[in-house]
């Protein structure tokens, strides 16, 4: 090859490489100002929707500024100032909780409520979440006199109707930004209740009382097929389960929900924990109310929001506390402490959150080994008519 030949492909190597690097590096600052535009985008939405929040104060708003805000409240303690403080207390007590478990990880954080669940009543301002088996058919019938059924009609609808249904034809289910901004200038509150009390009032009242009823003869049967051995039931010609097989055992029932939570299935509201239905971690509730003490504690909020001239205190749970404890010794003692401690895991964060304590129940539970089988996974059973 001549001198000048080789010169020439010299020159053009070099022009190649330049153009290559120029086409790197252009490509290379392409990528990072498409990265600044996804940044820059992420931090305008994001501090627009904290902005929105703030507006809502939803930042656990302090109690004072919250009751400030809420107009004409005839407030009346009458010696029930204890209670009071230990409302406060309460309070305190599900925030550090709900820090120590994870369960709100910052200290600024944007708050995710399950809103659906909650009833909001502007006139009398007051926001309440039910808790199924804790009070809720009596604060249900309360919310209703409160939307502006008159109580004699709603007796006549209540014969054929649930007090969640006519509830949630009053009270339309808001989104996370309407609850978010009503918590600043209503009263909140919540009814609690142990979380195995909870449980076997559901065991009793939709799959032993109430047995006729066709969603929990169709949840039954899903127990059952789930975990029970095969050869213990029978299927119809149409698919389903032999009804003689109904209903399944409280054993069963917790075998179920475990299996469920560990398949992260959705959970039936009725024994789902409070914690994720009502999500207190995320919602400054004013009062926490104990089931165990209902009757004294609500009265307190009753006149808080002087609502004592329209709500009597209705009691529609008629347990009595020596009925409650023969039916959790009956139940409780059909399953190991293995079970016991494993239902505990699932409830956790509820006894945590609301101070309830689970030793008595671990006394009741069987000394047994227990052996945890895997759920079976359910058929596409038929639907009865």
């Amino acid at each position: 090859m001549t001198l000048n030949g080789d010169l020439l492909l010299k020159g053009s190597l070099r022009r190649f490489y330049q153009l290559g690097t120029i086409k790197t590096i252009a490509f290379i600052m392409g990528i990072i100002f498409l990265m600044i535009l996804v940044v820059y985008n992420y931090i305008s939405i994001t501090s627009e929707h904290l902005n929105e929040l703030s507006e809502y104060q939803v930042l656990a708003p302090t109690k004072s500024a919250m009751i400030a805000t809420i107009p004409t409240i005839n407030y009346k303690l009458d010696g029930k100032e204890q209670l009071e403080a230990e409302f406060l207390r309460r309070g305190d007590h599900v925030r550090e909780k709900c820090k120590e478990l994870g369960l709100i990880r910052r200290q600024y954080y944007i708050p995710r409520p399950n809103a659906q669940e909650f009833f909001i009543n502007y006139d009398y301002h007051i926001i309440y979440c039910s808790v199924f088996k804790a009070a809720s058919t009596s604060w249900l019938y309360n919310m209703n006199l409160l939307a502006g059924v008159a109580p004699e009609t709603l007796k006549r609808i209540l014969e054929t109707v649930s007090p969640m249904t006519v509830a949630r034809r009053k009270y339309a289910r808001p989104l996370p930004s309407e609850l978010l901004k009503a918590l600043t200038k209503n009263l909140s509150f919540l009814i609690v209740r142990h979380p195995f009390e909870r449980l076997i009032r559901t065991y009793e009242d939709k799959f032993i009382l109430e047995g006729d009823d066709k969603f929990y003869q169709e949840m039954g049967e899903k127990i059952i097929w789930r975990t029970r051995l095969q050869d213990d039931f029978s299927l119809l010609r149409d698919g389903t389960i032999n009804q003689t097989y109904l209903p399944p055992s409280f054993e069963e029932l917790v075998k179920f929900t475990l299996c469920e939570w560990k398949d992260n299935k959705l959970q039936d509201e009725h024994w789902k924990p409070i914690t994720k239905f009502c999500t207190p971690c995320h919602v400054p509730f004013d009062y926490i109310i104990k089931f165990e003490t209902l009757e004294k504690e609500e009265q307190v909020l009753i006149e808080r929001a002087n609502l004592q001239e329209v709500l009597k205190p209705r009691w529609e749970d008629d347990t009595s506390d020596e009925k409650i404890e023969v039916l959790e010794q009956k139940y409780f003692s059909t399953l190991s402490k293995q079970q016991i401690l494993e239902l505990y895991k699932y409830y956790k964060a509820d006894f945590e959150l609301f101070e309830y304590s689970m030793d008595k129940y671990l006394a009741y539970g069987q000394d047994v080994p227990f052996v945890s089988l895997p759920c079976r996974p359910l058929p596409r059973l038929r639907t009865r008519k």
